[in-house]
């Protein structure tokens, strides 16, 4: 679930269409259309211009990490039921 939020919010992040050069200008930084980016995928970007990027430097790594440790978590479930319906099932 974590993971899905976290990814929800990157996503938000990355296609919500504010006016990207009021967004830019409140950070700060010059917008510059031939420059910027938007990638709605992974890894997440909605840069200003080639040096400044509106998604925050932890979002990724974050959604990285939470997927690696979802798929981690599965896998020793699936490992556990199975290794316990081993157990439980009668001989013959």
């Amino acid at each position: 679930m974590t993971f899905g939020l976290v990814y929800l919010w990157g996503a938000i992040l990355t296609s919500y269409q504010w006016v990207k050069a009021d967004t830019c200008w409140l950070q700060d930084e010059r917008y510059e259309p031939e420059t910027a980016e938007v990638s709605n995928s992974f890894p997440f970007k909605n840069t200003c211009n080639a040096d400044y990027d509106l998604v925050p430097t932890w979002i990724n790594p974050t959604v990285a990490g939470i997927g690696a440790v979802s798929l981690i978590s599965l896998a020793l479930l699936v490992t556990a039921l199975v290794r316990r319906r081993r157990t439980l099932a009668p001989t013959a």
